[in-house]
This record gives C-alpha cells, sequence and structure tokens, in this order.
C-alpha cells in the first residue's frame, strides 16, 4: 500500500486548502476554534488511522471502514438531500433514486450493495447507504458490464396509430425466438409523441403520448409486448377521443383548431390524464425504482408544448442538467 502521507499530500491536502480559505476556522456547536493547519494535520491523522486499521491483522476492507463513518451520521443523513451529488461518496453524480429519498451512484451500488450469486452484474439493495432506513422491498439494479455494447430503443407517437411500434416489436422478438423479453436487449428506451398535451393537477407539466406511454408500459411497469398491446388500444380509445365541436361543416372544422390550439392540444388533457392514471396512479415518480432498474434500462421522455418551444426530458435515471426537486424525485 502507498504511505498515507503520500496519498494525502497528492490527493487531498491542496483541496483543503482551497476549500477552507480562512486561517482560522469555527464549527457550529463547537465552543472554540481552530487553526486551518490544524484543522487539516486532524483529518491527515485520521486517514492515516483508516489505513493501519485496513492493514491491521486480517485487514478491514476499505469500504467497510467508509460504511462504519456513515453509519455514525445516520439520524444527519435523514435531512440531507442532493440531486447533484452522491452523499455516499462525494464524488460522483447520483442515479438511483431510493424510496428514502436519496439518490445514490452507481460506483457505490457496487461496492456496498450485496452481488447476486448468479450474476456479477446485478446488485440488491436492503436499505440506503446513508440513513440505513430499510427498503419496503429489495431493490435491484442491474449494471451493465463496461465491456457491454449498447441498445437503443426509440419509440414515436402517432396517436392511436401508436399500436404499430408494438406490433413491430412483437415481429422482432419472435424472429429471435428465445425466451428473452425484448426490453433486456437494450440499455437505452427513449418514448417521444408528436402529440403531447399539458397535464393539469398534477405534478408532471406535459404527458408524452403514445411512444412515452408504450416506454413506460415495457420498461417502467415491466409489461410484456402483449400486455402493452392490449392495454393501449384499449386506453386510446379513452385518450382519443376528439372534444365536442359544432356539427355545422365549415364552422365545425374552425371551432375544432380554435379549441386545439388554446388547450394546447388536440385532445382533451383530462382524458389523457385518465389513461395515464388507470396504468401508473399518481403517487409513482419516474426515478423510483422500477422494472427498468432492475434491469439496467435508461428511460427517457422528451415532452415539450406547441406554445411552448422549449423542452424537457424526463428520466429514470439523474442525468446532466438540474431537477426541478432537489429531493431525488423527478416530476411525476
Amino acid at each position: 500500500m502507498f504511505a498515507p502521507e503520500s496519498v494525502f499530500q497528492t490527493l487531498y491536502r491542496d483541496i483543503f486548502h482551497q476549500v477552507s480559505k480562512s486561517r482560522v476556522i469555527a464549527f457550529e456547536g463547537a465552543p472554540e476554534m481552530v487553526l486551518r493547519s490544524g484543522f487539516i494535520n486532524k483529518i491527515e491523522t485520521q486517514l492515516r488511522g483508516f489505513f493501519e486499521q485496513s492493514i491491521r491483522g486480517k485487514g478491514t476492507p476499505s469500504s467497510e471502514i467508509h460504511k462504519d463513518n456513515l453509519r455514525r451520521f445516520e439520524d444527519r443523513w435523514r435531512n440531507i438531500r442532493s440531486s447533484s451529488t452522491c452523499l455516499a461518496c462525494l464524488r460522483r453524480r447520483p442515479q438511483y433514486g431510493l424510496p428514502c429519498g436519496h439518490i445514490v451512484c452507481e460506483n457505490c451500488v457496487l461496492v456496498f450493495g450485496e452481488c447476486c450469486v448468479n450474476d456479477p452484474w446485478i446488485f440488491k439493495v436492503h436499505s440506503c447507504f446513508l440513513c440505513g432506513v430499510k427498503m419496503p422491498e429489495e431493490i435491484t439494479i442491474k449494471i451493465h458490464p463496461p465491456t457491454a455494447g449498447v441498445g437503443v430503443l426509440c419509440i414515436d407517437g402517432g396517436g392511436a396509430r401508436g399500436v404499430l411500434p408494438l406490433k413491430f416489436m412483437k415481429r422482432i422478438e419472435d424472429r429471435i425466438g428465445l425466451s428473452i423479453p425484448l426490453q433486456k436487449f437494450f440499455k437505452v428506451a427513449f418514448g417521444v409523441s408528436s402529440g403531447e398535451s399539458r397535464s393539469r393537477g398534477l405534478s408532471i407539466p406535459y404527458w408524452p403520448f403514445p411512444g412515452g406511454l408504450i416506454v413506460m408500459a415495457m420498461f417502467i411497469n415491466g409489461w410484456s409486448i402483449e400486455e402493452s398491446t392490449k392495454t393501449f388500444e384499449k386506453l386510446a380509445k379513452l385518450a382519443f377521443k376528439p372534444r365536442k365541436v359544432l356539427n355545422i361543416p365549415f364552422l365545425s372544422r374552425v371551432h375544432e383548431i380554435l379549441k386545439s390550439y388554446l388547450a394546447d392540444g388536440i385532445y382533451p388533457a383530462e382524458n389523457i390524464e385518465a389513461a395515464l392514471k388507470e396504468v401508473f396512479g399518481i403517487d409513482r415518480s419516474i426515478l423510483d425504482p422500477s422494472h427498468a432498474t432492475s434491469i439496467g434500462t435508461r428511460v427517457g421522455l422528451p415532452v415539450a408544448t406547441i406554445r411552448e418551444p422549449s423542452s424537457c426530458i424526463f428520466t429514470n435515471y439523474n442525468g446532466v442538467g438540474s431537477r426541478e426537486q432537489d429531493q431525488g424525485k423527478s416530476p411525476r
């Protein structure tokens, strides 16, 4: 092992000088102040103690030492959230949301998660690495090996004709002829639409339909192509019911155009919302653990409205960019 003094000198000393610019440091609740040099020396002494603990006797793995340190502050972690930094390692951007509200990075899942006996790239999470809260249900996270290729699926919109991608995927699955769901062949799946609608009363402002619906059904819910097709055909009748217009040949068309423009959509938003609530409910977040998490697929929903040229992307992973809420929950 490298000498701990050399490790600290190379990796950390300059950083601590940068973040503690004041020569005197006072910590909240502490009765006295400490010089910057003394503070940095204490950290170096602590690091040296961890090195000795790791090499003494049989040796304690560095991951266990780190977990013990995190456990000491479980009560404090429960009140701290971040969607930009993994608080378990303070080094990477977090990706996987946990029911407790914390988000952890892929590397921390590799280090602290329980590796599956039958598959070295499947990990189980029983409790939060930070606050120690037990998961209501065991969370399965699939991580793709560094040598794995990338399969990308993108499903477009098309209104009631949006069932066609499901028909095509079913033929592809039959041609492959393996007892493996088609979802497992894709690392990235995006569902887009040519006819988004503004949502009212829900925390997600736009609905991607039907490409997004198909992607969410197959990857977030884990439905088979047959089940997704059956459900889509049923919900399409509800979601794509036109608005009532005047029963006058020319004026009816003008009336339809005006109502569509003023309402920011061809079809009533409440119809689409009712269809989506029936499938996904109203209390779920796309960032919550799902079937996509268990098979390692990253799901994205690019959405926009007619009136607003800017668009946004809802994802089940915490990618580049900022989220509306810093609690680890993306819009529902």
